[in-house]
């Protein structure tokens, strides 16, 4: 078995919407990518600050493809240091080191254009967050066209004329890599030392999932698996188990001035939508994030929720 759409829930709901409209959008972004060039054994990083219904789409179709999902680590976030690191050594990895020895390609879709708020108020995309961040993680990939003359950058919106009847053009093994994560570029000294990401097969991943139990009616979708390497005990146990997904956004704790009203904002959304829909589960960035969530709780809840930070709850 591969992680699929067989591994979700037939009767589950994502944000309002069906597993019969997912899996058509699966179908679409499986589309795109073939038109796109990307091959069997490709990587590709999905990217997005929280969970949409095709950001499910567009990670299932990968996986169904037999593409590596790339996921990174989370001290990204925490210093400016930390997020220079990872760049310069991912760069480095990809345009020397790896350029000769690999054999594929790495790609990105995303969706960080899209406005920090739905009525663009401020004027700001999600690529102005963290002094730009995001915006320089997307120019990784564009190496590809200044060597090969391929735009390996994807919009989610670019789905959009794409057909979403069902394709498979190959097989896929459960022994195939889904996860490279490329946590360990983070334990180097320097940016030009050797360093090889961690692989993670389809077999290996469900096997873990297995161990984590998930009893809950519904969950907060708050985190994109690379967050919190929560993949085999949130992620695809929701996804597996729960008869209703919402997507919550929740923000790493941040002492930055400049983001505290955005954190503040989405804390207070989060603590509301958690009450309106009687959320039972929802996974935390870090504990500060959860303590802040608790200091915004005004009433307490009328239902019972579990908080995880990590794999501890």
């Amino acid at each position: 078995m591969i992680i699929s759409r067989e591994l979700i829930n037939p009767n589950i709901i994502i944000n309002g919407t069906s597993y019969e409209k997912i899996c058509h959008r699966i179908n679409k972004f499986k589309h795109m990518y073939l038109d796109k060039g990307i091959k069997k054994n490709d990587s590709i990083s999905v990217t997005t600050l929280n969970c949409p219904n095709d950001y499910y789409a567009a990670l299932f179709a990968a996986w169904e493809l037999g593409f590596k999902v790339i996921t990174c680590s989370d001290r990204i976030l925490k210093t400016r240091k930390d997020a220079k690191h990872m760049l310069d050594a991912v760069q480095y990895m990809i345009t020397i080191h790896s350029k000769y020895f690999r054999g594929y390609q790495e790609f990105c879709v995303h969706d960080l254009n899209k406005p920090l708020d739905p009525n663009n108020s401020g004027g700001l995309t999600r690529m102005d967050l963290k002094d730009g961040l995001y915006a320089d993680v997307i120019n990784l990939y564009n190496h590809w066209e200044n060597e090969q003359g391929t735009n390996n950058v994807m919009l989610m919106d670019d789905v959009a004329p794409y057909p979403g009847t069902p394709i498979q053009p190959w097989e896929v093994s459960e022994d195939s890599y889904a996860v490279m994560s490329i946590d360990p570029c983070m334990d180097i000294k320097e940016i030009d030392e050797w360093w090889h990401p961690d692989y993670f097969t389809h077999k290996q991943i469900i096997e873990s999932t297995k161990q984590y139990p998930f009893p809950y009616k519904n969950c907060a979708m708050s985190r994109p698996i690379h967050h919190n390497r929560c993949i085999d005990y949130y992620f695809l146990p929701a996804l597996m188990n729960c008869e209703e997904i919402f997507n919550i956004t929740l923000m790493d704790h941040t002492e930055r001035p400049e983001e505290a009203p955005v954190y503040e904002y989405i804390t207070d959304y989060a603590v509301k939508a958690v009450r309106e829909h009687e959320i039972e589960r929802i996974l935390f960035p870090d504990s500060e994030s959860l303590e802040f969530f608790k200091s915004k709780i005004t009433e307490p809840f009328t239902h019972k929720i579990v908080y995880d930070v990590g794999k501890q709850n």
